[in-house]
């Protein structure tokens, strides 16, 4: 299984989107091990949406295709394009520097945790 985090935030996201209407820690995708994709709202602003008989329906989590659009705020893309977007260098462990809030992967768990101070 690998799980990949999807945000603004540069530093510490898996896959990094430089859109307003994302959060910093927008969404989580996890691969499965049969090779599925299930996709989870962090508590986004502006939610997570996947498309349903033709409308935008806002989800909490749930399984999308490959293919299939999906949108983050306002963004619309799909699981294949966040894919290629990825960062090769593997999820972040260490705590970044600076005085904004930032997250990071709790080592026993490998649940989000927010670190610093806004």
């Amino acid at each position: 299984m690998k799980t990949y985090w999807i945000g603004r935030q540069t530093n510490n996201m898996d896959v990094t989107i430089s859109h307003d209407s994302i959060s910093s820690l927008h969404a989580e995708l996890v691969e499965t091990d049969d090779g599925r994709y299930y996709l989870t709202d962090c508590a986004s602003t502006n939610g997570t949406f996947q498309r349903k008989s033709g409308q935008w329906v806002r989800i909490r989590q749930t399984y999308v295709g490959l293919t299939e659009p999906i949108l983050l705020g306002a963004y619309e893309t799909t699981v294949r394009d966040l894919l290629s977007r990825r960062r090769e260098t593997g999820p972040i462990q260490k705590k970044q520097q600076g005085g904004s809030s930032r997250y990071m992967r709790n080592p026993d768990t490998g649940e989000p945790e927010r670190i610093g101070n806004g």
